[in-house]
This record gives structure tokens, C-alpha cells and sequence, in this order.
């Protein structure tokens, strides 16, 4: 594999790890919304709150499986961009970070609009689902911005 890296390819690197960054600190936001049964009322659970509902137990010392699972959910909403910025940041000469760019931006795409659901998305989720969708357009330019390089040291 030939090691390539231009200014083009260097600025939507950057840009990539400025994107996936702002997608950790989005996992702070409200990404999900919960009624509370019997009230009428409603909440937003982050990331971080999804987290801490691990294996959480109700005033009765019940097991609340329902919400345990949410929280085994919130593990696939923090992994995503905390991998895809690790391959960002370590991989300066190859096109395997514009690959795992692109996969776990559809990946995450698909899992808000699926695990949460639509009628449930919270502002970060939402705020999260255009950071992916601009970070997985980033990673095809940063694809064929590389492409490009490798046909003109072709044609000279």
C-alpha cells in the first residue's frame, strides 16, 4: 500500500477528528427520550446516564431490565466515534481511516434511528445523525482525494 498524504487529504483528516470529537462530547447531551410510567411525564437520558443504568435496580430491589438494556445501548453510542477518532489520529498515511470513518458513521446513523427510534431522539441524537452524515460525505472526499493523488504521480 502506498503512503500518500497531501494537503487536500490532510485537512479532511483534521476536519474528520474535529467531527468525531464533537460526536464524544455530544454523548453528554440529552440523546434519548423516556416516559415515566404512571405520570404522564417524560425525560432525556444521555449517554453518559444510559451508562450508569447498567444493571440498575427499582426502589423494590427488582432487576429493571428494560432500562439495563438501554444502558448496554449507550456502549455502541460511546464506541462508535471514540474508534473511528482513534483511527483518525493514528493512521497518517493510509486510506483505513477514511474507511472506518465512513463505516461507523452509517453504523451510527443506523443505530440512533433503530436502538432509539424517531419518536425518541433527543437533541444530541439529532445534533449527532448531521455529524455523522458530514463526516461520512468528509470520509468520501478524504477516499477519493486520495485516489486523485495516486492517478496524478501516475500520469507525470
Amino acid at each position: 500500500m502506498q503512503k500518500i498524504q497531501n494537503s487536500a487529504t490532510k485537512k479532511i483528516r483534521v476536519f474528520q477528528i474535529v467531527m468525531f470529537l464533537i460526536q464524544v462530547l455530544l454523548t453528554t447531551q440529552p440523546y434519548m427520550r423516556i416516559d415515566i410510567v404512571g405520570k404522564g411525564e417524560y425525560t432525556y437520558l444521555s449517554v453518559l446516564k444510559m451508562l450508569s443504568l447498567i444493571g440498575a435496580h427499582n426502589d423494590n430491589g427488582q432487576y429493571m431490565s428494560s432500562l439495563s438494556n438501554i444502558g448496554l445501548w449507550a456502549i455502541i453510542f460511546i464506541a462508535l466515534p471514540v474508534v473511528a477518532l482513534g483511527f483518525q489520529l493514528f493512521d497518517f498515511h493510509y486510506n483505513l481511516k477514511n474507511i472506518v470513518g465512513f463505516f461507523a458513521s452509517a453504523v451510527g446513523i443506523v443505530s440512533i434511528l433503530y436502538l432509539i427510534g424517531p419518536a425518541f431522539i433527543g437533541s444530541g441524537s439529532l445534533i449527532a445523525i448531521i455529524i455523522y452524515i458530514i463526516t461520512a460525505f468528509a470520509s468520501v472526499m478524504g477516499m477519493m482525494a486520495r485516489v486523485a493523488k495516486v492517478e496524478d504521480k501516475k500520469i507525470k
